[in-house]
């Protein structure tokens, strides 16, 4: 058989050297003879070589066959069946499979090829394969899915339509039938007919009332694809009833002001059109009620407007506390409409379910109407339960579609990982001697039991390569198996007599079967973690790890924090690349970043990169077709960029989230995505932002650098499998509730029967109560009726009204305002929450892709100061630290230089000097027994101080130090920049913590067991677990609850390129409210602490992972403000089992 010599990877030359079944060398083949044995797929015959090549960022087997076929090999036209016979003869030649291998090593060194200097246009699926074979050589797209095409499924509405419904309906569905779940929608609000024909996906939930006509149905949730013509649904029932009722009034809410303007535009065309309108008359009667109407249009609004396009926070401040004054409306208000439904979620879904009962209440009690209601979203996970939740109906009377009628042409979804650099030279020499012909390693088994190199064998398995094997497109267009690409079968084995099992203990046998069970790609995954061959029988590979357990006790060094992050090169810069090409090759597309910063980053290195590429004419063109879109604009400049990406006079836009709900952008090709977006709801409601109907689309997921987006990059089948997130909008939590009933009985006195308008008895009475205990509510005066004598009304509000004290956004309402230095001229306004992380003093500041240098920032009369720069060649990034202080509790601090007595405080633990700093015998062995389930902690817990979880006031402080100038041509230096104390005012928040104090005899067996740093990092990885479960018991998410999220407990961990001096904190589990006051939510997380530890504790056992932080679905947390780079699985793991036992032995001990 003849193969190619293998010296490097770019230095190979053609040779020949025989091989026999039993020799064991590996190679890449070159025509070789018919083979003594054939692999089903190409992918199996290079699977031997993969050891020699992953050190070198070469990709896994099945990711060569691709290179091969990019470098002209036969496979992209699909195998014929001598082929698939004999697989050795599709291979090629040497010099493909070795330019193909040096296009990938290109990841190490971070070289690019030639940029594209061509503007002619491409469709997006011409663009895919451009972007793959040019920008892509080195090697980015790590995983292609194609979601397949969706044919419409149409049906005719057997409601009976007016002349105006049917005009509407006629324009929104181009005159051809409305679609499925269209048409169904229509038959449910006009005649609440829920019959519909078979496969409308019309479902209503059983043990209603009986079908008595429209008035049966109080609600339909719609639940959708985006773009899928939602709008249809509740604007055909609502011309219908324009034309029957010349008085009947309807709301339309969103979340945010662009999506009521984008509707607004659409609204005002259809209906006028369809009921004879002016365009004046349009105007009058369908209208915006938001903060940027001025005082004559909300007056306008009040007295004509029979259509309202509003959100929630209007009709909190304004409509509901005047509600006398918007009678007209609220007394003929006959639909509301509740769109984007998925972001009312959390505490700010709470907000909003006790806001829409507020109105209900007022609507049905004091002006006499009975609305219903649609909620919309393409996202919603369960939409009957959430649709309940927020209008405080029965399910019921909600009727349910989730069937979607609608097409949608095939997308073609890219995970894009950016390159590798920075080999380390020592490791790069002792690959190159381990890959030598002749060496005593080359047969891929380590030289010391499996350790060392051979731990990289496998690496494209999803543990450090960049891409798992599961569910990876070939060219072929087929799916590789993973277990049989790596060379281990699936099937279970007899377990025989080896030295491997002879070394396994009797107690290790459940362990060693339950390896066995496993998938054969999990079991290399786990043997790949543990660093032992994983080569040989699938018994023979689990004794291995069994055995290496139990010698080494699982003890394993503390993970190596950030080492593969540092290596890639900047997200930005990728993003900014693709597009440029996007725009050159006229594919209008969004780019989506997580910040407003970064968008205006991306914009302005796609200048900068069009300007490079191509001539200077048509350079300008396009770069004058490329804008960013953000929150903090002015009104007018927002609406701009909205009229010209609409239009199509835009190419690309750089945004933010602003613009994922359901803003029609016009006819979108493709999306970018700058790292995970923090949840599956986003990411879909971006990626749906393109391929409209039947056109291809494209979305590329660009991966930051962090653990959760390398993550994502090892294991598509998270992205693509996984399921949308629960959304919550629980109406019973307490401090919410109390303040709503405050504001309801400004509106209206509270009677003991407006117990069933809110959340039921029992929470309703408790916090009538609290409120008359704080003096928020009181009887009304003596003089009044009896009956009136039981309501409730505000007291002590003043001038004001209590709405005007609850703030359901979060918001701070102060801002300040950025002007030019040179011309005076406002550039936007900034929240003051958010603005000493944007414009401090020497931050590089950015508008619409400009750069400014900031000058100064006046804290008295909030007006921040920039002057424009040109090519300042640098960015910056503000060095800020949080300090956590919990009531009773000890509060972080910094250490002197030097300071011995501190230093070894914070090496033993929380109690600097306190007592005896042994640890109880045997406390260390017991955490490294790995008996499953055998509660071998007893010891440990029993000779700790009692972990009871704790509840109070907390303050955490945010202290900024000065900030870091980031350049971009990376030939300098970051250079560092330290304000004085106190040049910038710390940031206080007030809120609610609950947290659990980890004893000094648990911190010191888990450094005794994995080394310096691991008590904080597993405290860290268990405060992530116990954060991910709190959405399965409370009513919160990532943005509502946050987690102390430090570094290692170890003076060198602390602080690094943040405070002045290393600080040491104590080592706890410490979760807190990030709203302002609290929200009550830390006292019921605290109820349900127990439950919580175990719902976590089994999480992040049943992970299969295997790597040293965790993953999304056990420690990694995607609003860590650590990054998440300070996590210990193990760790966390052990002591959540501490927790548990605890809780074990205080149950023995009630029960005695």
């Amino acid at each position: 058989v003849s193969y190619a010599a293998r010296e490097h990877p770019l230095e190979r030359r053609r040779g020949t050297m025989s091989r026999t079944p039993s020799s064991g060398d590996d190679g890449i083949p070159v025509r070789p003879q018919r083979p003594p044995k054939r692999p089903r797929q190409v992918g199996v015959a290079l699977a031997g070589v993969a050891p020699s090549l992953q050190p070198y960022g070469v990709l896994s087997p099945d990711e060569i066959t691709a290179a091969l076929t990019r470098a002209g090999g036969s496979c992209a036209r699909g195998p014929s069946q001598a082929e698939r016979d004999d697989p050795y003869a599709t291979v090629g030649d040497a010099h493909a499979v070795s330019a193909a291998l040096a296009r990938q090593t290109e990841r190490r060194s971070g070289t690019r090829p030639p940029p594209c200097t061509r503007s002619d246009p491409l469709s997006a699926e011409r663009l895919a394969a451009h972007l793959k074979d040019g920008l892509g050589a080195a090697g980015q797209c790590v995983h292609e899915e194609i979601i397949p095409a969706r044919p419409a499924r149409r049906a005719r509405p057997r409601a009976a339509l007016n002349a105006a419904a049917r005009a509407t309906l006629h324009s929104l569905a181009r005159g051809a039938e409305p679609f499925v779940h269209q048409a169904a929608a229509i038959d449910a609000l006009l005649c609440g007919d829920t019959r519909c024909d078979e496969g409308s996906g019309s479902e209503r939930r059983a043990g209603g009332s009986g079908d008595d006509g429209r008035g049966s149905v109080r609600a339909v949730a719609i639940a959708t694809s985006t773009c899928s013509g939602k709008s249809a649904c509740f604007l055909v029932p609502v011309a219908q009833a324009l034309e029957e009722d010349a008085r009947s009034t309807f709301v339309l809410t969103f979340p945010t002001k662009a999506l009521a303007q984008d509707q607004l535009r659409s609204a005002r065309a259809v209906l006028g059109s369809a009921l004879g309108w002016s365009a004046e008359q349009a105007a009058a009667l369908v209208a915006t009620y938001d903060g940027d109407s001025s005082d004559a249009e909300r007056m306008a609004v009040r007295d004509h407007a029979r259509v309202v396009l509003t959100n929630p926070d209007m009709f909190h401040r304004t409509i509901l506390p005047n509600h006398r004054a918007h009678a007209r409306l609220l007394s003929n208000l006959q639909l509301v409409v509740v769109d984007e439904a998925h972001a009312y979620s959390g505490v700010f879904g709470c907000h909003v379910a006790l806001i829409i009962r507020r109105m209900r209440r007022i609507v049905e009690r004091v002006h006499a109407g009975r609305p219903r209601f649609v909620l919309c979203s393409a996202t919603m996970s369960e939409p009957s339960l959430h649709a309940a939740e927020l209008t405080g109906l029965e399910e019921s009377a909600i009727v349910c579609i989730t069937q979607d009628g609608s097409p949608n042409g095939e997308k073609e979804f890219l995970l894009w990982n950016p390159p590798l650099v920075d080999v380390d030279s020592e490791r790069h020499e002792r690959v190159l001697e381990r890959t030598r012909p002749g060496s005593r390693q080359s047969n891929g088994t380590s030289g010391r039991g499996g350790s060392g190199s051979d731990s990289d064998a496998f690496a494209g398995a999803g543990i450090d390569g960049s891409r798992p094997p599961s569910r990876q497109r070939t060219s072929a267009g087929t799916v590789t198996a993973g277990s049989n690409m790596l060379g281990l079968a699936d099937d279970d084995e007899t377990m025989r007599g080896t030295s491997e099992l002879d070394a396994v203990s009797a107690n290790a046998a459940a362990a060693l079967q339950d390896l066995i069970a496993l998938p054969g790609a999990e079991l290399k995954l786990r043997a790949r973690a543990i660093g032992v061959s994983q080569s040989g029988r699938k018994a023979d590979v689990a004794a291995r790890v069994v055995a290496a357990e139990a010698a080494r006790g699982t003890k394993r060094n503390a993970p190596a924090h950030g080492e593969e992050e540092e290596r890639r090169l900047s997200s930005i810069v990728e993003i900014s690349l693709l597009l440029a090409e996007c725009v050159q090759h006229g594919v209008r597309t969004i780019a989506f970043c997580k910040s407003k910063k970064l968008a205006e980053m991306v914009l302005r290195y796609t200048r900068d990169t069009l300007r490079k590429n191509l001539s200077e004419e048509i350079a300008n063109e396009l770069v004058s077709k490329l804008r960013a879109y953000r929150g903090g604009y002015t009104p007018a400049e927002r609406r701009s960029v909205e009229a010209d990406l609409f239009s199509g006079r835009l190419l690309g836009v750089a945004a933010t989230s602003a613009l994922e709900l359901g803003v029609d952008v016009g006819a979108l090709d493709c999306t970018l995505h700058l790292g995970w977006p923090g949840s599956q709801a986003s990411l879909w409601q971006q990626a749906g932002r393109a391929g409209r109907r039947q056109g291809r689309a494209l979305s590329i997921m660009v991966a930051f650098r962090g653990p959760l987006d390398q993550w994502f990059m090892r294991n598509p089948k998270a992205l693509f499998e996984g399921r949308l997130e629960r959304v919550f909008a629980d109406a019973s939590a307490p401090v919410v509730l109390r303040a709503h009933l405050a504001c309801a009985a400004f509106e209206h006195p509270i009677t003991p029967a407006d117990r069933d308008a809110f959340v039921g008895e029992a929470a309703f009475f408790a916090a009538a109560a609290a409120a008359r205990r704080a003096g928020e509510l009181g009887r009304p005066p003596a003089d009044l009726t009896s009956a009136a004598q039981l309501a409730l009304i505000p007291l002590g509000c003043g001038d004001t009204t209590p709405a005007a004290g609850v703030d359901i956004r979060a918001i701070c309402d102060e801002s300040f305002v950025v002007k030019d230095a040179a011309t005076g001229v406002e550039l936007e306004s900034i929240e003051a929450s958010k603005a000493f992380w944007t414009v401090y003093p020497g931050a590089v500041y950015y508008n619409q892709g400009r750069e400014y240098i900031c000058e100064s920032l006046d804290l008295d009369t909030m007006v921040a100061t920039a002057r424009h720069a040109h090519n300042v060649g640098y960015y910056t990034i503000m060095i800020d630290e949080d300090v956590i202080e919990v009531e009773g509790g000890r509060r972080a601090y910094e250490m002197s230089n030097g300071d011995d007595e501190v230093l070894q405080a914070c090496e033993g633990g929380d109690d600097a000097g306190a007592g005896d700093r042994s640890v109880p015998a045997g406390a260390v062995a017991d955490l490294d027994a790995t008996g499953a389930e055998a509660r071998t902690v007893d010891q440990a817990a029993a000779g700790a101080p009692r972990m009871i979880v704790r509840c109070g006031s907390c303050t955490v402080t945010t202290v900024y130090h000065g900030y870091v100038k980031k350049w971009r041509s990376g030939t300098r230096q970051t250079e560092r920049v330290d304000y004085a104390r106190g040049s910038l005012p710390d940031r206080i928040l007030e809120t609610r913590a609950c947290w659990v104090d980890v004893p000094e005899v648990v911190a010191a067996a888990i450094r005794a067991k994995y080394g310096r740093g691991a008590a904080a990092a597993g405290a860290h990885a268990a405060a992530h677990a116990i954060i991910n479960a709190v959405p399965l018991r409370v009513a919160a998410s990532g943005n509502d609850i946050g987690a102390e999220c430090g570094v290692p407990d170890t003076p060198e961990g602390y602080g690094r390129g943040m405070s002045r001096a290393p600080r040491w904190r104590p080592t706890r589990i410490l979760l807190y409210e990030k709203h302002q006051g609290g929200m009550g939510l830390a006292e019921r997380v605290a109820e349900v602490f127990p439950q919580l530890v175990r719902d976590a504790h089994a999480s992040v056992k049943a992970c299969r992972c295997f790597t040293a932080r965790g993953c999304p679905g056990c420690t990694v947390f995607s609003e860590c403000t650590g990054y998440n780079k300070i996590l210990h699985r193990r760790a966390g793991l052990d002591l959540l089992r501490l927790l548990l036992d605890v809780e074990a032995v205080k149950a023995k001990d009630t029960a005695a």
